[in-house]
């Protein structure tokens, strides 16, 4: 990343003359807060490239013990992760 005139980060360099992006995220995380804070890492990275007018393209792949977050199914969980089910 680049410098801006302000003195900020800017990837715009990086991703000049883009129109599309495509990622793949492997997410494997054990821990609900540290599952949520990836998502909104994924969900931040989309909103500047569109801001860009880049249009992302994203495959997020969720495997180990975060899967249980996805579901309401709460067999196998600790209970303090209740909280964190679909």
């Amino acid at each position: 990343m680049g410098v801006g005139q302000a003195g900020t980060l800017s990837d715009a360099q990086a991703i000049s003359g883009l129109h599309a992006a495509k990622a793949v995220f492997l997410v494997n995380v054990k821990n609900p807060d540290a599952l949520y804070h990836v998502v909104k890492v994924i969900e931040l990275t989309r909103k500047q490239l569109e801001q860009q007018k880049v249009a992302p393209h994203f495959i997020v792949v969720f495997i180990g013990p975060d899967v249980a977050f996805l579901t309401k199914d709460r067999r196998g969980m600790v209970p303090r992760h209740f909280k964190w089910v679909a």
